[in-house]
């Protein structure tokens, strides 16, 4: 990082509450970036239960993030990647999908 001068962010894959513990030894990294163990590979929802705990909200979340579930992301976070969610098939976005999602954010 000091050598580049780059923004780094580090993801870390979340299973358990374990790996959130992870997110301490990143202390370097300019954003932590919270994914599903997949990332981007299994469509699977985020698991919200395992960020009941974490006080430092200062985290990207990402996870299949979509108009059903974005107020609970929201609770966390306000750094939240939807790319997955707003995709009827992967790397293909729904405009309808992005309409009803920004839809949804702006009445939050």
């Amino acid at each position: 990082k000091k050598l580049t001068n780059l923004h780094v962010i580090k993801a870390i894959k979340v299973a358990k509450q374990i790996d959130l513990q992870n997110m301490e030894q990143f202390h370097d990294a300019d954003e932590i970036l919270l994914d599903t163990p997949a990332m981007g590979q299994s469509g699977e929802a985020f698991n919200f239960d395992l960020l009941k705990q974490i006080k430092n909200k200062q985290f990207f979340l990402a996870g299949k993030i979509d108009i059903n579930n974005v107020k609970t992301a929201l609770k966390y976070t306000d750094k939240i990647d939807v790319n997955s969610g707003l995709e009827t098939e992967k790397g293909i976005k729904d405009p309808k999908k992005i309409k009803e999602f920004f839809n949804m954010v702006h009445k939050l």
